[in-house]
């Protein structure tokens, strides 16, 4: 999977977004350019394809193909080309085209097979988990019902064109799925799960009412020192802690777990906070470090499915203790997000680790700079709870 998510207009960020796009597509076959998202009755599509060889003048391709209707672009085979080029327009235009053809299942089959897909504004929209982000800024001019996009941002949504004045509608819609929003200016590069940000301008995670801040500078640290109950621990996260992984080069991998073995390590404490994500382990990791820190009564487990060749099933987490009252404090699994109350500690495991057939280790704390393999021999060395009856 390679795809380039472009926010919008980026006249100073072009040149770099179009390097990029240079080097890492087949530069022997030629583009594909389809403004199909555009109503022919508003724009020229002739006129867009002069201005479009203008704009990727300089990647190296033998030629750019323009396709007119969603029929002719059913018609081509997209093996041949070294990019699909998905141009701006209206999102429920574009997606109700490829589903009343055989294109949204053959543009998925494509991408599945490493096939590279640039998309500019709705374009790149309609390739995320549905288009719910953009009805309250975009016409629904083909009365569309089904807004279940492509679904290839590891379970993202998507807005482009981000401004301010988005931000109730990208909050209610955020209860029901993670949205990625992108500004003017800012492209994000997929491949295989990892994300390249290309542009300086910020980018935003929204998810469950509340929104994070990514590719700026901001002093976690500082605001995470300062926090005193667990429920202002859980309004940072929300803010600052995405559900993700860095890589060993400093990649950074957003809602999936791609590629993990033999490219992660688990992270200290102020390189989560720097980089604002982190998997259960960084962030169960971080939520004993603050109850540590401010005297409550902790309990730290890793559960894990026992016999199962997915050695990337288990799940991190923290119990704590305030007034005599046993709480389970969760902010990766989406699912079961909150401060949970419980009778005893038994209770809360029994009700939090659905697979009876799952092993319970408490575990003293995480190390930083951990391969997975070592972390998972480290929770072997620890005492263990044993199954869940």
């Amino acid at each position: 999977m390679r795809l380039f998510l472009c926010g919008g207009e980026c006249e100073q960020q072009k040149p770099n977004v179009y390097k990029k796009l240079d080097e890492v597509i087949d530069n022997n076959k030629p583009i594909l350019y389809i403004p199909l998202a555009m109503n022919p009755r508003n724009y020229s599509y002739d006129g867009c394809f002069d201005f479009i060889k203008e704009e990727l003048a300089n990647v190296n391709v033998p030629n750019i193909e323009l396709v007119k209707s969603f029929e002719e672009l059913e018609s081509k085979n997209f093996d041949d080309y070294s990019v699909l080029y998905f141009d701006d327009g209206n999102e429920f235009r574009l997606l109700d085209g490829l589903k009343k053809t055989e294109c949204f299942k053959k543009l998925s089959d494509y991408i599945d097979r490493d096939g590279v897909v640039f998309g500019f504004g709705a374009g790149s929209e309609v390739l995320g988990k549905s288009i719910n982000t953009c009805t309250h800024s975009t016409t629904n001019e083909v009365d569309l019902k089904d807004l279940d996009g492509l679904d290839k941002i590891n379970g993202f949504a998507l807005l482009n064109h981000y401004i301010e004045s988005d931000n109730m509608h990208l909050l209610t819609t955020s209860r029901y799925e993670k949205i990625l929003v992108l500004p003017d200016e800012d492209t994000i590069y997929i491949d295989d799960g990892k994300y390249e940000v290309i542009g300086t301008k910020p980018f935003y995670i929204f998810d469950d009412r509340d929104f994070s801040v990514y590719n700026q500078k901001i002093s976690r640290l500082n605001k995470f020192q300062g926090l005193k109950t667990p429920r202002e621990l859980m309004d940072f996260m929300d803010q600052n802690v995405a559900y993700g992984w860095i890589d060993l080069d400093g990649g950074m991998y957003l809602n999936n777990l791609s590629n993990l073995e033999g490219n992660y390590k688990t992270k200290s404490i102020s390189n989560t906070l720097n980089f604002g994500v982190g998997t259960c382990i960084e962030q169960a990791q971080l939520a004993k470090s603050f109850f540590d820190a401010n005297g409550f009564e902790n309990k730290l487990f890793c559960s894990r499915v026992q016999n199962q060749e997915d050695k990337n099933s288990m799940h991190c987490f923290v119990l704590f203790k305030n007034n005599n009252i046993w709480y389970h404090f969760e902010h990766s699994d989406r699912k079961r997000k909150g401060i949970h109350p419980y009778t005893s500690v038994d209770d809360a495991l029994n009700d939090i680790v659905e697979d009876k057939n799952s092993e319970i280790i408490e575990i003293p704390d995480i190390p930083a700079n951990f391969t997975f393999k070592e972390f998972n021999r480290f929770v072997d060395s620890c005492n263990r709870k044993g199954n869940v009856k």
